[in-house]
């Protein structure tokens, strides 16, 4: 709690599903993936990287379900709306904030510098530290290293977009990739 974490991996690996089923885990304070103890806590998910449909089918899918209305979703935000940030926050009591993704939220209008990623990242830990929440955000890595056949076998900071302001801005940085191995 009061820091930064973020996720991230090439898309279609999972960034969504993975917040989607955490979310409902520490909304509902039940173990995530099986093993991992939970803080409970209402959560606030910015979502700018899907739709309101696609989140609600992978939802469905995914058998999450939230009848205690603990998990509220954003779908209007931007960089510069930090205000109504801080608002969502304070009138659901979130402990938890998950952003869907750094890049979409933070650099939509072209590419996110690593300047403007320290920018960002400052001011979401001065938030994250105010109100004591824990923020986990998704974001997109650089592509994979052609030379192995586009499979990413390994997970570095330098995969992340912005990666200098990130290792100093965040926490911790977790990589998701898809197994090697597997076929699919």
């Amino acid at each position: 709690f009061s820091a930064i974490t973020m996720i991230g991996a090439d898309p279609g690996v999972g960034k969504s599903t993975f917040l989607y089923r955490l979310a409902r885990a520490v909304a509902y304070g039940e173990d995530f993936a099986g093993d991992l103890q939970t803080v409970h806590g209402n959560v606030l998910i910015v979502q700018k990287d899907e739709s309101d449909s696609n989140m609600r089918q992978k939802q469905m899918l995914s058998g999450i379900t939230d009848p205690e209305k603990r998990i509220r979703v954003e779908f209007n935000f931007s960089k510069g709306h930090f205000k109504e940030l801080r608002q969502w926050i304070e009138e659901h009591e979130a402990k938890y904030v998950f952003m869907d993704s750094f890049g979409s939220i933070f650099g939509a209008d072209g590419d996110l510098s690593d300047v403007d990623a320290g920018i960002v990242l400052y001011g979401l830990n001065e938030i994250a530290a105010r109100y004591g929440c824990a923020l986990v955000l998704t974001h997109h890595f650089r592509k994979a290293d052609k030379s192995k056949g586009d499979k990413r076998q390994s997970v570095t900071l330098g995969d992340f977009f912005g990666s200098t302001y990130i290792a100093a801005g965040t926490s911790d940085a977790w990589g998701l990739y898809r197994d090697p191995e597997a076929g699919d």
